[in-house]
């Protein structure tokens, strides 16, 4: 899911909620959940997210650690994150990847793989890499404006209005309340 930070906030995963993004978003914070299958607690866990082209990697230098990566990832873009502590077997924690969101990215699915390294806590030394299929959404946002059909009103005459609702947005708006007011506090007159 994609978060509502737009730089990860490490471990701490409860001050972050879901939102909605779309083509040209700039950052965003994708978040990817994981379970700890392996039998033994591992820890120092790094993840490398390879990106398609329609997004870039916001990751500071050399953070690749001489991780291999399959021959198709281009390493240019690939974006890193870890989590900091020790996950027993079966729990749950959450990876955080800042991520550049690029006009020309499609709403729709995207299926990549992320490398994870970690390492076991009882086996000094021992790194295991994994290439863990994932997919994330881009599912874009509802941007509703107002127009109106006839700019000229009357004044002290009742006038019809004809209003269009136009999404702008790069997503389907669905379930929308639309009010319309008449705020006499708002009006001045001379």
């Amino acid at each position: 899911y994609w978060t509502d930070k737009t730089v990860a906030a490490g471990n701490d995963s409860n001050k972050l909620e879901e939102k909605e993004v779309g083509p040209g978003e700039g950052i965003a914070t994708l978040a990817i959940v994981l379970v700890n299958k392996a039998q033994s607690d591992i820890s120092a866990i790094k993840g490398y997210l390879s990106l398609p082209d329609e997004f870039e990697a916001v990751k500071p230098e050399n953070t690749t650690n001489n991780i291999s990566f399959s021959p198709d990832d281009n390493i240019s873009n690939i974006s890193v994150a870890s989590y900091d502590s020790i996950v027993e077997p079966g729990e749950q924690f959450t990876l955080y990847f800042d991520i550049y969101i690029e006009k020309e990215a499609k709403v729709g699915s995207y299926y990549r793989y992320l490398d994870l390294a970690c390492s076991k806590v009882l086996t000094a030394g021992d790194i295991t890499v994994e290439d863990i299929p994932v997919s994330f959404r881009i599912p874009g946002k509802e941007i509703l404006d107002v127009e109106t059909k006839n700019q000229y009103l009357s004044p002290t005459k009742i006038n019809k209005v004809g209003i269009n609702i136009i999404n702008k947005g790069s997503a389907d708006a669905h379930n929308a309340i639309i009010t319309i007011s008449n705020d006499a506090a708002n009006v001045e007159g001379s």
